[in-house]
């Protein structure tokens, strides 16, 4: 989806459930509230005045336990398998506001004593978020700000909010391998349409040649024929560094896992759908000094 300019935008400290956050407002008329505990974005509205990220109503906000919904920064371990906290610490530290540079709002983590009490590096993470009138661009750069290498994963956590999510199709996907986390991790290839009809917990692999090609995914809402477009790309922000291979993660927990979350309805499932940009499959190295960026762009249809 070739990408068009943006105007620069406008930002308003507000709270969120009590937690510090920022409003940022588009000339377009679109608008999203990123809270800094996790910089986490909570809200997109478009232009239109629909909301279309989905947050539990459920979720916590105790600037303790990440908040479930929204679009959570995952940083540098993805899920609980590894020495440090499921899905890292990026989602449960407080977030920077930085300012606006050109169109984009930016946010910034840094190591801390708390960070390096339990992963000890030296890093930099940028959130830098764009806003269109249907959509949203984001932008996550990994730095390695220390003298030694160090591996990390790295993930938005995107939840878009359907109007059902029972039976509706995640398509751009046909032919891509992934790995099926609640089938032991079994290596598939995917044939046609994801359809949300059971839990899907799935990693979808970059192409065989490692090149991080656009993937376009597709989530149409069962009532109303709506759809969402997400293109996916990563790759390292050094020229001379060869692009770097990206995942893309499908999550929709259904019944019984839904039911089993303590900050998500027993029917949550039925709200939203994760199509999630990540690099994931395995850990990915970073020498000192280099970068990587991840990036989503999100359009509502």
């Amino acid at each position: 989806m070739a990408a068009t300019a943006a105007a620069a935008c406008t930002v308003e400290p507000t709270t969120v459930n009590g937690l510090a956050a920022q409003r940022i407002s588009s000339p377009s008329g679109s608008s999203c509230t990123v809270v800094e505990f996790g910089g986490c974005m909570t809200s997109f509205v478009d232009a239109t005045g629909q909301e279309r990220l989905y947050v539990s109503p459920s979720a916590v906000f105790d600037g303790k336990k990440a908040i479930r919904g929204g679009v959570p920064i995952i940083f540098p371990q993805f899920g609980p398998d590894g020495p440090l906290p499921n899905h890292g610490f990026a989602r449960t530290s407080t977030w920077r506001f930085e300012g606006v540079r050109g169109p984009a709002a930016v946010f910034s983590l840094s190591d801390s004593p708390d960070t390096r009490a339990i992963w000890d590096f030296s890093f930099r993470l940028e959130l830098a978020i764009t806003l269109h009138a249907a959509g949203f661009d984001s932008a996550l750069t990994v730095v390695n700000t220390g003298a030694e290498g160090f591996e990390f994963q790295a993930l938005l956590h995107s939840y878009h909010a359907l109007e059902s999510a029972e039976g509706a199709t995640v398509s751009g996907l046909a032919g891509v391998s992934f790995v099926d986390k609640l089938a032991a991790a079994a290596v598939v290839v995917q044939e046609g349409d994801i359809v949300i009809d059971r839990e899907v917990d799935r990693i979808y692999r970059a192409s065989p040649t490692g090149a991080p090609a656009e993937a376009v995914v597709v989530a149409k809402r069962s009532a109303g024929g709506k759809s969402i477009h997400v293109d996916v790309d990563a790759g390292e922000a050094a020229p001379e560094l060869a692009p770097a291979p990206h995942e893309v993660v499908i999550w929709n927990p259904w019944v019984d896992k839904s039911a089993s979350l303590g900050d998500l309805p027993d029917d949550g499932y039925k709200s939203f759908v994760c199509v999630e940009p990540g690099r994931v499959d395995g850990l990915h190295g970073l020498r000192p000094e280099a970068s990587f960026v991840l990036t989503q762009r999100v359009r509502y249809e």
